[in-house]
């Protein structure tokens, strides 16, 4: 039975011979790649959802230590479009930084879709530990899931997100999601991510990422707690609940890649009190 906190366990690898561009090592650097589409919505004190937009985006997430460079992501279609990008890692020190090397917005799901079609993505990026050259993932699948409900909680009673007290745990919770399910391939079931920034953009909290080492969120999870401990007084906070619905999962080596439709629910929630911070809001 599969816990809310799953801790990710190898299950099983792939022969290195099969995929020759592919080193025993390179887990010394990264640890898995995503492509995906995603919506993106605000969702507002009264819980009415306001679009913000639709993108594309590839993403590899690297290990504490870990370098890469020549990154490139192959769009699906005859034309092969390469993108070639020039972006820093997002650094963070709750978790391991990542590298966000494809990130294409649109106004909506069908202009989207006209532009960047479903199918197979290829990546190619090179680290110091070995090169990961002609890996592919397949999106494809019913489209971006809807959006569950996010509601806030404190003593066990509904709050709103204007007056969250910082000395109180807070309790972010959501509607049933009924997209997500267990991996057929005993990779990685579905995922949830709960995490907020204030104005210095670094993460304030996060629930974890899979295959760093620490707990995280599966489909089956329904609210994850925040202490009190991350919660500063006079803040403005910029939270986001993430649902990924994983179509395809891989793993050749030690690298996994994913393929997923992601739904995010972005909330700004207010603390009360005084700020001991001069960080622009």
């Amino acid at each position: 039975m599969f816990k809310h906190l799953a801790k990710f366990t190898i299950i099983s690898t792939l022969l290195i011979s099969s995929c020759p561009n592919i080193s025993l090592a390179q887990d010394a650097d990264t640890t898995f790649f995503v492509v995906g589409k995603a919506v993106r919505f605000y969702q507002d004190p009264d819980k009415q959802f306001k679009l913000w937009r639709y993108h594309v985006f590839a993403e590899v997430f690297l290990t504490s230590n870990g370098e890469l460079s020549n990154l490139s992501v192959t769009l699906p279609g005859q034309d092969g479009t390469k993108i070639i990008p020039h972006l820093k890692p997002t650094k963070s020190k709750l978790v391991n930084d990542v590298y966000k090397f494809a990130d294409i917005h649109f106004m909506s799901e069908e202009v989207m879709n006209r532009t960047v079609a479903n199918g197979v993505f290829t990546i190619n990026y090179d680290t110091p530990s070995g090169n990961v050259h002609d890996r592919t993932v397949t999106l494809e699948g019913p489209g971006v899931p809807p959006s569950p409900v996010v509601s806030l909680f404190q003593d066990d009673k509904e709050v709103s997100p204007d007056i969250i007290d910082p000395d109180k745990d807070l309790l972010v919770s959501w509607s049933e999601w009924p997209a997500g399910a267990a991996d057929p391939n005993n990779i990685l079931d579905d995922l949830i991510f709960v995490a907020a920034h204030h104005c210095n953009r670094d993460y304030a909290i996060h629930s974890g990422r899979p295959f760093e080492g620490t707990e995280f969120l599966t489909y089956e999870a329904r609210d994850f707690r925040i202490k009190s401990e991350a919660l500063d007084p006079g803040r403005k906070y910029t939270m986001f609940v993430e649902f990924a619905d994983l179509v395809d999962t891989n793993r050749v080596g030690s690298i996994e890649g994913l393929a997923t439709f992601t739904n995010q629910t972005y909330i700004d929630f207010h603390t009360t009190g005084k700020s001991q911070h001069t960080c622009p809001e």
